[in-house]
């Protein structure tokens, strides 16, 4: 097994093994779910014993991850982060309060792809990671040129480097929790993830003060390639099969009125099903 393309072996071993099978490299074994049903009957069926994440010396110990989400085996801490995400992410309300970004960033890179659309990749990361920044810290980017992104967010060289230095990702942690705690002290601060979990809390520990920075750190690294690859692929999909985007642009040309956010599952039918199927 290479470690290129290595989806086209597992398709290989389901097609021989079936749709849940197991391989050893260096005395660790590694389980591989071949199919929807499999991934839910295990994961998510039968979360209580298979939540626990292997013990990654490299990237917890000498790289600095160790306090990070991704990395926390099943315990407290890891309940923790869900029950922050939960609460935040959870809550309609909370959501409804990011619309308006979402739909500024969204106009936005409608725009700079018709300005360059041989940039479409720079154009989307720049879009998600401009709503993503607000999402999580209440930063605003200021302009549309994927370089002024702040230099401690993911997709310029600090998040290559992080994954080698620890300094780097301690800047990654530390430095856009600090300017939503300033702002908070100053009375600025504006509606994010990391603000909702400060404000109104006297006295916060230690751990407590650590499970947000990294919460806050989670949101938008966990967020940020996953949500690009879905744009991408819905890009993709309407390149594939033009006689859909025709039938997506003709309800789109139909329309009488603005369409909000809010309202394309209401108002749209086609590209409701098209966006969200």
């Amino acid at each position: 097994m290479t470690s290129k393309r290595v989806w086209l072996t597992y398709v290989a071993w389901w097609k021989q093994y079936g749709e849940i099978c197991s391989v050893s490299a260096l005395e660790t074994r590694i389980v591989i779910l071949n199919s929807a049903k499999a991934a839910i009957d295990v994961l998510e069926k039968k979360s209580a014993v298979n939540s626990d994440r292997p013990y990654l010396t490299m990237a917890r110990d000498l790289a600095g991850w160790g306090d990070s989400f991704f990395l926390q085996q099943y315990g407290e801490r890891f309940q923790q982060f869900r029950t922050m995400f939960h609460e935040f992410f959870g809550s309609p309300d909370n959501l409804r309060a990011f619309h308006l970004i979402r739909q500024q960033e969204a106009q936005r890179f409608v725009q700079d792809v018709s300005n360059a659309p041989g940039e479409l990749v720079g154009h989307m990361r720049k879009a998600v990671g401009a709503t993503i920044l607000k999402i999580s810290y209440g930063y605003e980017v200021q302009t549309s040129a994927v370089k002024y992104l702040p230099s401690w967010f993911p997709g310029t060289s600090f998040q290559r480097t992080a994954l080698l230095y620890k300094q780097t990702l301690w800047d990654l942690v530390e430095i856009p929790y600090n300017m939503v705690l300033e702002q908070i002290a100053l009375g600025t601060a504006p509606y994010s993830f990391t603000s909702s979990q400060l404000e109104g809390r006297k006295l916060h520990s230690p751990e407590e003060d650590n499970v947000i920075k990294w919460s806050a750190l989670a949101t938008h690294t966990g967020g940020t390639d996953t949500t690009v690859s879905a744009i991408y692929a819905f890009f993709l999909a309407m390149t594939i099969y033009p006689e859909i985007q025709a039938l997506a642009q003709a309800e789109l040309d139909s329309a009488k009125t603005n369409i909000s956010y809010n309202s394309i599952n209401l108002s749209l039918a086609k590209v409701s099903r098209i966006i969200f199927t």
